[in-house]
């Protein structure tokens, strides 16, 4: 008996935080029938501020992801072929990563941004990632980090060298050893799964879970996505906590 595709419940929010003069953040959220199969695709974009050209780079993703959704995904998906989805993103990554990359060496400066990208096509799940934006999942009630950070804070950390409870405090959180533009050769982390009845999905910037912090990040993790849970999530970062600029997108699986 073949199973009944999930649907997706999605809630975004996006801001220039508390301290951030612009936002450089960019997200994309779309859901619907392509190629007669039920998608959604959600991405969060992190234009660097320490480098030039972070909200330019940020849009690009988000714009070259929202064509591709227009316009070459329904055909893929039309046409099912679970490791070629996959093989897919990588590849438009590298095309957009490629773009940006031939851009900063136009303008002569380093320019970036992270990625952190989900796709879900009826029951099954692809991730897409780069740099230190990062996907969450709740699973009957636990919380499982998705996708690991390329920054040196957090190199520092598998290698031993730094405590996760100093690396709260670490001066150069920011410092990224992998991003989309920035170096010449990306390195990206993929992955892909099955879907479940009512797994919730976070994606965010760095914004969000520096200002709550993991341990109650999890506490107010939604059992359940409303239109403003991501709204009601932002809001539960205490004033001017939120140093960067804030982007989350809150996705629940649902029966068809």
């Amino acid at each position: 008996m073949l199973k009944r595709p999930l649907y997706t419940m999605c809630s975004a929010w996006c801001d220039q935080g508390d301290l951030r003069p612009s936002n450089q953040d960019r997200i994309l959220a779309r859901q619907g029938l392509l190629g007669g199969r039920a998608a959604g695709l959600f991405l969060v974009a992190d234009g660097c501020g320490g480098l030039a050209y972070g909200g330019e780079i940020s849009r690009l993703v988000v714009e070259s992801f929202q064509r591709i959704w227009e316009r070459t995904l329904g055909p893929l998906l039309a046409a099912p072929d679970e490791k070629g989805i996959l093989h897919a993103l990588r590849v438009w990554t590298e095309q957009i990563h490629t773009e940006a990359y031939r851009f900063g060496q136009q303008t002569g400066r380093q320019v970036g941004s992270t990625l952190t990208l989900l796709l879900t096509v009826e029951r099954n799940y692809y991730i897409l990632h780069t740099g230190d934006s990062r996907a969450y999942r709740m699973r009957k009630g636990k919380l499982e980090r998705l996708t690991e950070d390329q920054s040196l804070v957090a190199d520092m950390v598998r290698n031993g060298e730094l405590a996760p409870e100093q690396a709260e405090h670490f001066a150069h959180q920011n410092i990224l050893t992998m991003c989309l533009g920035c170096f010449e050769e990306l390195q990206m982390f993929s992955a892909q799964g099955e879907l479940r009845r009512g797994d919730v999905f976070l994606l965010c910037s760095d914004g969000l879970y520096r200002g709550l912090g993991e341990e109650r990040l999890q506490k107010l993790f939604p059992e359940h996505i409303e239109a403003d849970s991501a709204r009601k999530l932002r809001q539960e970062i205490a004033p001017g906590v939120a140093r960067d600029n804030v982007s989350i997108i809150l996705v629940e699986m649902l029966p068809g």
